[in-house]
């Protein structure tokens, strides 16, 4: 004959065994299936929204040392880079295009910052596009404490901040398009004679 506290441990064991097998099942339990979710990438704005290359006619970048350059797209089609009009492939000027329709806005800031706290009160760089006749002035300040994006802002609106790199990238683009002063060949003095 089974004792009593056998029956008594198989029916704690049939309670155990029945409670884990209701907290599997359930689907508010917590020890349930978890329901995996698979996250949403979030898009971030481009800087300048949805624009193509063919709707740019002019390009300018003013430093704050006062060096200017300009990219200006001429009748046919083709571009030129002013002063000078030094021309431009289009595989450049769409490598600069792409660099800058790339931008994305990681962080927009309230309207109230103080531009000169974010560099933007005499911005290092003032970056000018014109689509379609209309300009778009974007003025680029400083590096953001952690050193990883620029604040930036247009003439209308609140700043924000952008990556470094994809600023960094575009004004190397500019650069590289820069003609490259030739340098003189200095000759040296005629050898005087000795006596």
């Amino acid at each position: 004959m089974i004792r009593r506290s056998t029956w008594i441990t198989f029916g704690i064991f049939i309670l155990v065994v029945l409670m884990a097998i209701f907290l599997t099942r359930s689907p508010s339990s917590p020890l349930g299936k978890e329901q995996t979710t698979t996250p949403a990438a979030t898009s971030t704005p481009p800087l300048f929204g949805e624009v193509t290359s063919a709707s740019v006619t002019a390009v300018r970048l003013e430093r704050l040392e006062g060096l200017t350059s300009d990219l200006v797209k001429q009748s046919d089609g083709s571009w030129v880079l002013q002063p000078g009009n030094v021309p431009v492939t289009a595989g450049q000027m769409e490598q600069l295009l792409s660099e800058l329709f790339a931008t994305r806005i990681l962080t927009t800031l309230d309207e109230n910052y103080d531009l000169s706290t974010l560099g933007l009160a005499n911005p290092t760089f003032r970056l000018t596009i014109q689509l379609n006749g209309e300009d778009r002035i974007l003025s680029i300040g400083a590096l953001t404490p952690t050193g990883n994006g620029y604040y930036v802002k247009f003439l209308e609106g609140p700043s924000m901040v952008v990556s470094k790199y994809a600023v960094e990238a575009a004004v190397a683009q500019m650069d590289l398009l820069l003609p490259t002063p030739t340098p003189e060949v200095m000759q040296p003095p005629a050898a005087t004679p000795t006596p």
